[in-house]
């Protein structure tokens, strides 16, 4: 899937990954990069969420391998500063049966007021459990895990585990009579968890999965706001859809929302978003989609994404 996405963010979550503005006024445009490198010391930089899990499928055959490259740009004014960052993300998915297993590695470039750092984010892992309940009913299962692996020296990667699990079903609605188009609804919820990995005294810990990481609440200001993905360590995550399909072309609306599960002292819980893409399939397994999607909360983390897809597989 070849995914490229532009919009401006202005966030206002600061659980994870925050951006001390009154340190980057201090340190200047010049020395913006090294207020990244101190603060961003638990920066979430991977194409995490239910955003990035698979669909629950419809009717039809699916492809053993699905190879996909997803590309996104993302421009902000955040903190009286102005940038922008590529996130590059390989993405493989073998599907045997009803079961998917795939993994992306995200690469991340930013530019911040023209001071550039660029490197690995950290990658995601996930598997799948899917299966037509009925005729028109399908259901699916899944895990995502966040591995702390990356270029955490510059504030493209953090040192957390972050696990997923997520539940998502789908009904095709029969089609009228002579009719060439179907009508489908599908929706996805899940929790994300951040895990740390290492005990609390600094010290391995025996289990390093076994224990929910610290929040990043305790010691910065929960106004500030972040560069790339923000989310908190803990987040209920739903997404809701219906779409069109007719010919080789599918039209879908859909909301998708995150919910701050660790009390923020702002006030600011809930972040949810609307949008609509369509779909052209090109050839068996591949096919061409836009997207885009706008804010539609008061509490925001961007305001506005436009998308270009490319997915195939054999």
């Amino acid at each position: 899937m070849l995914n490229l996405t532009f919009f401006s963010m202005r966030g206002n979550d600061g659980t994870r990954s925050a951006l001390n503005a009154g340190a980057i006024r201090a340190a200047g445009r010049g020395g913006v990069v090294a207020a990244v490198v101190a603060l961003l010391s638990t920066s979430a930089a991977a194409f995490c969420g239910l955003q990035s899990c698979p669909r629950p499928a419809g009717p039809g055959e699916v492809p053993v391998v699905e190879a996909a490259l997803r590309t996104r740009g993302v421009s902000y004014d955040l903190a009286g500063y102005q940038g922008s960052y590529l996130v590059t993300a390989p993405r493989l998915f073998v599907n045997r049966g009803r079961v998917s297993v795939g993994a992306e590695v995200p690469f991340t470039r930013l530019d911040n007021g023209g001071a550039v750092v660029a490197g690995f984010s950290n990658p995601v892992v996930m598997a799948r459990y899917a299966r037509r309940l009925s005729y028109a009913w399908s259901g699916e299962v899944g895990l995502q895990w966040e591995l702390p692996v990356g270029n955490r020296k510059d504030g493209l990667a953090g040192d957390h585990h972050m696990l997923l699990p997520w539940v998502g079903l789908r009904h095709d609605f029969a089609p009228a009579p002579g009719s060439v188009s179907l009508w489908y609804a599908s929706g996805m919820v899940g929790v994300s968890t951040a895990l740390e990995k290492a005990a609390a005294d600094g010290a391995a810990s025996g289990l390093p999965l076994a224990k929910p990481a610290r929040t990043a609440h305790a010691g910065h200001d929960h106004a500030t706001p972040v560069f790339v993905n923000p989310h908190a360590d803990r987040e209920a995550q739903a997404r809701v859809a219906v779409g069109w399909t007719r010919g080789r072309g599918t039209v879908e609306g859909f909301g998708l929302a995150q919910h701050d599960l660790t009390g923020p002292e702002d006030g600011a819980r809930t972040y949810a978003r609307a949008g609509a893409s369509y779909e052209w399939t090109l050839v068996r397994f591949t096919s061409l989609q836009v997207i885009a999607d706008v804010p539609v909360t008061a509490a925001r983390r961007n305001e506005r994404e436009i998308g270009l897809s490319l997915k195939t597989g054999f």
